[in-house]
């Protein structure tokens, strides 16, 4: 039980990992939308067509998306630390852990043709054919009576 804890708190952190660096993702293309908007607007004010308010409601966009980017790497180290925990290391071990790579789908498809044991082995095929087991056993028990 120990064992399967330990799996499931592993997967459970990198999967956290592999979530927190989308949103590392995220917050850079959302940093990246006030900082352009920023240059525009000082371009336009500039060219005379904007104000300086307008320029300080641009500048006062990027702190916030600069903090979104922090608060996604702290996610991230959080993740690594977590991870390197659970491995039995120390939380240094978390800073050599690479971004998690998305798995490919062909992988993860199942076999077009699957063997037939491979099938018998489904829970509701098996109870299925214990129940048709019983029932046969029931009708020998009945022949048997009748005779």
């Amino acid at each position: 039980a120990a064992r399967l804890n330990l799996s499931t708190g592993i997967t459970q952190a990198y999967a956290d990992l592999a979530y927190a660096w989308q949103l590392s993702d995220v917050a850079e293309d959302e940093l990246r939308r006030p900082q352009k908007s920023l240059e525009l607007t000082r371009q336009r004010r500039r060219a005379g067509i904007d104000s300086d308010l307008q320029v300080r409601q641009a500048e006062a966009r990027v702190p916030a998306a600069q903090q979104q980017v922090q608060a996604a790497q702290q996610r991230i180290d959080a993740a690594r630390t977590a991870l390197a925990a659970l491995v039995g290391k120390g939380p240094d071990r978390g800073l050599s852990i690479q971004r998690p790579q998305p798995l490919n789908p062909l992988a993860l498809q199942l076999p077009g043709v699957l063997p037939s044991e491979l099938l018998g082995r489904r829970p509701d095929i098996v109870a299925a054919r214990w129940r048709v087991e019983a029932t046969d056993k029931q009708i020998k028990v009945a022949k048997t009576k009748f005779y």
